[in-house]
């Protein structure tokens, strides 16, 4: 080895892995958001820990993926994206409301975990709120049973609903989720994930819509 090309060969080595590592903190996996709002329909998202993910507001550049499977409630006029991008690794909530003529309609969290690669992903176990007083409860259906099963495992005593979405093979499917009242007879908040299946059981949700129904 010609020890007089050492030096040279040590700062393009070290070169590749900085290179190497500014890729790998690239953030690999966003959310994508689409919310149908009106002149008195205002969505709000927020990160609770700002220093996990950001929430950025984004141009509507194309569809999604997969049309709206749920009828949005009549005044929707527009449709308002947001990205949501990993920061540093750890585990937070997403808090999601809309107000209707300044009354609040629906709120709720998601939680959002973000690894080391500063992947954003929402968990396949998860709860979303319900409150047995008012009789009100999310239900979840997937589009494929040949894809992925939807789950509500357990409901507490205030009515929460914790969900468990599985990969059965791999594929693209979408997982409807909605807000009614008991007995399903009113539905107030509808919310569809976009996800990729793996036959490995793992299930990632790549975009979310939000539509208001009541």
């Amino acid at each position: 080895m010609n020890l007089k090309r050492l030096p040279a060969l040590l700062l393009v080595l070290c070169l590749l892995c900085g290179a190497a590592y500014a890729e790998s903190g690239d953030p690999q996996h966003s959310l994508q958001l689409y919310l149908e709002s009106g002149e008195n329909i205002v969505w709000t998202v927020t990160a609770a820990d700002e220093q996990l993910l950001s929430v950025t507001e984004t141009e509507l550049a194309e569809a999604p993926a997969d049309e709206e499977s749920i009828e949005p409630v009549t005044g929707v006029t527009a449709v308002d994206c947001l990205r949501v991008d990993g920061l540093a690794a750890g585990s937070t909530v997403l808090t999601v409301t809309c107000e209707r003529n300044g009354e609040t309609v629906t709120a709720f969290t998601l939680p959002v975990t973000v690894d080391e690669a500063l992947n954003a992903e929402i968990p396949a176990a998860f709860s979303l709120p319900g409150d047995l007083t008012t009789g009100r409860f999310w239900y979840g259906e997937g589009s494929d049973d040949e894809l992925l099963t939807v789950t509500c495992e357990a409901m507490d005593d205030a009515g929460d609903c914790a969900f468990t979405m599985s990969g059965i093979a791999n594929g693209s499917a979408s997982v409807d989720f909605v807000d009614v009242s008991e007995y399903g007879t009113t539905a107030y908040t509808g919310m569809t994930f976009e996800v990729t299946t793996s036959y490995r059981g793992t299930v990632s949700v790549d975009e979310i819509w939000l539509v208001l129904m009541q």
